[in-house]
């Protein structure tokens, strides 16, 4: 009895430490290759532990994904300890956490050989290579403990899963995840769970408070795209054929499952998960998928075992050694499909690119001003320890490249650092990108050209001014940019940033007059947009063209005030395009004031 208890207990020490150390070593052979929002929650974690607040300093007003690992982030970050290590570790710790938790449910369910195979097979997939450094990780492993604590009966303490996990990260993949294990819990004690449903709703109303305060980003809206699907399907054969295993593995644990209540269930919860198409969703579905398959194996392993009738294969330690045996080989080629993606993903680490991005950085951080703003990746930006704007050439539809260009018109950064990539060539063939911006450094590496990157700055010395108003109801003023002051006999230069709401059939003149306090006009610049290179019939919605007019001031122009008035107006019977301004004002004599300028001897 003692030598079986002894036993009992070193596998029970034994696998936890096992389960866990696995994902940890992948993590630490595999580096910092984290997820670019990662540095987002890194960046709120060092500007609170600066006093600053757990905000992102950006333009956009960029709010992290879980401000409570910010918060767990703030002490080392206020010891000035290396957030993305720790991230990575912590992480890494989370995906082993998980496995742990798939493990303990699988036991729970007297399906020891299917715990086994899901434990391996969690440990070696690639799925979860993406989210180390980020808390994805936990959040997927919360959800694993509450069903396992579900599967154990331990009600209390799943509601405190729960509960953390709202906390950790709140979309809609973790409230169906709630809601479902909640739904289980009913029909399981028979008493709607009143107490926990309490809890999640000061989560919720919590969550919310944060979101309207600027502290916490809204749950991500559903992002289903089968596109993205299929392509992650096509990905993986093309890293092993064996994957196609895997639908048969899948479908014999359904079949496992046939009789469980939980499942059908569950059924309408997962396809809820799936839809919310957020990332912790996604890591939640290849989870279940996993297990799944271990069920599959484990079914597979059971009428394997009842088929053998020797006298032998009623002692137990033979049946152990020949169920491990046949769960071996049934989950081997499931293993060797994940330990080959696994591989080819390793080859494939963007570690170039991350040593021009930490060149990058260190160049911005001794050639710019601390308080110089960026358009970059969100690494970047907390390499080179500035305000960011975190875009590294992503652009999930028109409509968002559209507005991100519209932000950037009307409040351009210092400095942008672009890639090689066909949204950053986008961005930077531009009219109002070449106006406004010069490279001043390209960092390349021999070994890997398509990692190229380039820095820009922006070239002049007044920055666009947000206007927001309508010119006919066909052309938007989105800003202008001018210089507050200039002297006799030198030259205005004012910069327009127009935007056609609709495909112009006509081709109009931009007129900008400068007027005295009485008044009357001093100097005026009449003109088609961009001197005649960019004329309004060829305007595309959505595109932002620069115009500059260049007012030229006379020598004997008096100092003072003056006032700088725009308009369209057509041509030959020139006649003025009605204005209205932000709040929809129409504009006396069809012309928009834009600011005051001193003339100053």
């Amino acid at each position: 009895m003692d030598a079986q208890k002894n036993r009992t207990n070193l596998r029970t020490t034994l696998v936890p430490l096992l389960l866990l150390s696995v994902p940890l070593a992948i993590g630490l052979v595999w580096g910092i290759v984290t997820d670019d929002g990662a540095y987002i929650t890194f960046r709120c974690a060092h500007n609170l532990a600066a006093g600053r607040g757990p905000v992102y300093d950006s333009p956009l007003g960029t709010t992290p994904k879980s401000p409570l690992c910010v918060l767990a982030l703030w002490l080392p970050a206020a010891l000035g300890l290396p957030l993305p290590q720790i991230s990575l570790v912590t992480s890494a710790l989370g995906w082993g956490t998980m496995i742990l938790a798939i493990y303990s449910l699988c036991q729970a369910m007297g399906r020891p050989a299917a715990a086994i195979a899901s434990a391996v097979l969690a440990a070696l997939s690639p799925v979860f290579i993406p989210t180390l450094g980020t808390e994805i990780p936990w959040g997927v492993a919360l959800a694993w403990i509450a069903l396992a604590l579900s599967a154990r009966e331990r009600w209390r303490l799943q509601t405190g899963a729960l509960v953390l996990m709202l906390c950790l990260r709140f979309e809609i993949s973790t409230l169906a995840t709630t809601a479902l294990l909640l739904i289980i819990r009913w029909t399981r004690q028979r008493r709607f769970p009143l107490k926990p449903t309490l809890a999640i709703a000061i989560v919720a109303t919590v969550w919310i408070g944060s979101v309207m305060l600027g502290l916490a980003s809204p749950p991500s809206p559903p992002s289903l795209s089968l596109t993205r699907g299929l392509d992650t399907i096509e990905r993986l054969l093309g890293e092993s054929d064996l994957y196609w295993l895997f639908l048969p593995a899948i479908g014999l644990g359904l079949f496992g499952l046939r009789t469980s209540k939980s499942i059908w269930i569950g059924l309408p919860g997962v396809a809820l998960i799936a839809l919310s198409g957020d990332a912790i969703a996604e890591a939640l579905i290849v989870s279940l998928g996993l297990l799944l398959a271990g069920l599959g194996v484990d079914v597979i392993s059971r009428e394997i075992l009842k088929q053998i009738k020797t006298r032998d294969a009623r002692t137990s330690l033979y049946r152990l050694a020949l169920s491990i045996s046949v769960v071996t080989i049934l989950a081997s080629p499931l293993a060797i499909a994940q330990a080959s993606s696994l591989l080819q993903r390793y080859r494939a680490r963007p570690t170039i690119r991350q040593v021009l991005e930490q060149q990058a950085g260190d160049w911005l951080r001794a050639n710019s001003e601390p308080t110089a703003s960026l358009l970059s990746s969100a690494r970047v930006g907390f390499l080179a320890s500035r305000p960011t704007l975190p875009w590294n050439g992503d652009a999930s539809d028109a409509a968002a490249f559209a507005a991100l260009v519209e932000t950037l018109v009307q409040s351009p950064p210092d400095y942008c650092v672009s890639y090689r990539d066909l949204h950053w060539d986008r961005m930077a063939r531009t009219g109002w990108f070449q106006d406004d911006y010069t490279a001043v450094l390209t960092l390349s590496s021999p070994y890997d050209t398509t990692s190229s990157l380039t820095i820009w700055r922006y070239a002049h010395a007044a920055k666009p001014q947000p206007v927001e108003a309508t010119f006919g109801d066909q052309i938007r003023l989105v800003s202008f940019a001018a210089p507050d002051s200039v002297a006799p006999g030198q030259t205005l230069d004012v910069r327009l940033y127009w935007k056609a709401r609709q495909p112009l059939e006509e081709d109009y003149i931009v007129f900008v007059h400068l007027l005295d306090s009485r008044g009357e006009l001093v100097a005026s610049h009449d003109g088609p947009p961009r001197d005649r290179e960019s004329p309004t019939s060829t305007w595309l919605p959505g595109d932002v063209v620069p115009d500059v007019h260049r007012v030229n001031l006379g020598d004997d122009t008096p100092a003072g005030a003056y006032q700088l008035w725009v308009g369209i107006y057509t041509w030959p019977d020139i006649e003025r395009l009605p204005v209205r301004d932000r709040e929809g004002m129409e504009q006396v004599n069809r012309t928009l004031f834009l600011y005051t300028v001193e003339v100053k001897r």
